[in-house]
C-alpha cells in the first residue's frame, strides 16, 4: 500500500510536462467526441421523440440540478486539494458524499409525486425518479477520480469518459427507436453514472484505498465540501 509521503511525493518536471501534454491532447479529444456524440445524438434523438418527451426529460433534468446542492463530483476537487491526506480520508469523503447523494436522491423520490401535480405531468414521476438516481452514481466515482488526477492519469480518464458518452447516446437512441420515450434518455443518463463509477474505481485500483490508522477528517471534509458545492451551486442557479 502507498504510503502518504508516496500519494504527496511532488511529480518531477518531466512528469508535469508528460502529463500536460498527454492531459491536453485527450481533453480536446474528449471535448471534441463528446460535443460531436451530443450533436449526432440530439438530432436523431429530435426526430425521434416528441416535444413532450423531450420536455420531461428537461424538466426533470432542472428539478434534479435545483435540488441538488452537496454535488457528488466536487468531493474529488476537495480530495485532491488534499492530496497528502488521501489515504485516510478517501473513505469518509466516499462515505460522505455518498451519504448526501441518497439523502438527496430520497428528497426528490419523495417530492416527485408532488412536483408532477404541480406541473401538470403525471409522467414527470417515473422520470424523475430515474434521473434522481444519478446523484449516488457520481458520489461512488469521486475517490477514484481523485486518485486518478493525482497519478496523472489523465488519459485513462478521458477515454472511459469518452467510451461513456458514446454508449449512452447510442442506448439512448436504440431505447427511443423502441418506442422507450423520455426514459430513452433518462435511463442512459443515470446508468452512465453507475458504469463510470464501476470502471473509474476498476482502474485505480486499489491505491485508492490506502490508509495508515489515523482517523479521518469528517468535519473538515465535510466543511469544504459544503465551501465548494456552495459556490457550485449559486452558479448552476
Amino acid at each position: 500500500m502507498a504510503s502518504d509521503e508516496e500519494v504527496a511525493r511532488a511529480p518531477s518536471r518531466e512528469e508535469l510536462a508528460r502529463a500536460a501534454r498527454s492531459g491536453s491532447l485527450w481533453a480536446i479529444t474528449q471535448s471534441v467526441a463528446s460535443k460531436a456524440t451530443s450533436v449526432v445524438g440530439q438530432i436523431v434523438l429530435g426526430w425521434l421523440l416528441t416535444e413532450g418527451d423531450l420536455g420531461l426529460v428537461a424538466t426533470a433534468l432542472s428539478i434534479v440540478a435545483v435540488g441538488l446542492f452537496f454535488n457528488p463530483p466536487l468531493m474529488a476537487d476537495v480530495l485532491l486539494q488534499r492530496k497528502e491526506r488521501f489515504g485516510i480520508d478517501a473513505r469518509a469523503a466516499l462515505w460522505l458524499s455518498l451519504g448526501l447523494a441518497a439523502a438527496t436522491s430520497l428528497v426528490l423520490a419523495i417530492a416527485a409525486p408532488f412536483l408532477a401535480a404541480w406541473y401538470g405531468e403525471p409522467k414527470l414521476v417515473g422520470v424523475l425518479l430515474v434521473v434522481a438516481a444519478t446523484p449516488l452514481g457520481s458520489a461512488l466515482q469521486a475517490p477514484a477520480l481523485a486518485r486518478l488526477r493525482i497519478d496523472l492519469r489523465l488519459g485513462a480518464i478521458a477515454r472511459w469518459s469518452i467510451a461513456l458518452s458514446i454508449g449512452s447516446t447510442v442506448a439512448s437512441v436504440a431505447l427511443a427507436a423502441f418506442g422507450a420515450g423520455p426514459y430513452a434518455i433518462a435511463i442512459p443518463s443515470a446508468l452512465v453514472a453507475f458504469l463510470a463509477a464501476f470502471f473509474f474505481m476498476r482502474i485505480a485500483g486499489a491505491s485508492q484505498r490506502t490508509s495508515d490508522g489515523r482517523p479521518p477528517a469528517w468535519a473538515a471534509l465535510f466543511r469544504e465540501y459544503a465551501t465548494v458545492c456552495a459556490g457550485q451551486y449559486a452558479h448552476t442557479l
